[in-house]
């Protein structure tokens, strides 16, 4: 399994006002998407926080931003 930071679209949690997310996002083995994570940063240390944001930077400047739709769900499952 592998995961980067992607953006999520869940503008339907926003009263349908835009709405990103910064989130971890799961692949399986055939690099087909299986997951992600509620939106957070969090560290041990300032340092560790920069290097995170960098990360977060690269991965979401180079993907496009993907909808509950690309897991399978429908926006009523997101909002449960």
């Amino acid at each position: 399994m592998r995961w980067n930071y992607r953006l999520l679209d869940r503008s339907h949690k926003n009263g349908g006002e835009p709405w990103l997310e910064i989130v971890e996002v799961y692949y399986d083995e055939h690099n087909k998407l299986i997951g992600f994570s509620e939106p957070c940063l969090n560290a041990e240390n300032k340092e560790e926080v920069i290097s995170t944001l960098q990360m977060i930077i690269k991965d979401i400047s180079k993907e496009n931003v993907l909808n509950v739709s690309d897991f399978g769900m429908t926006i009523q499952q997101d909002t449960q």
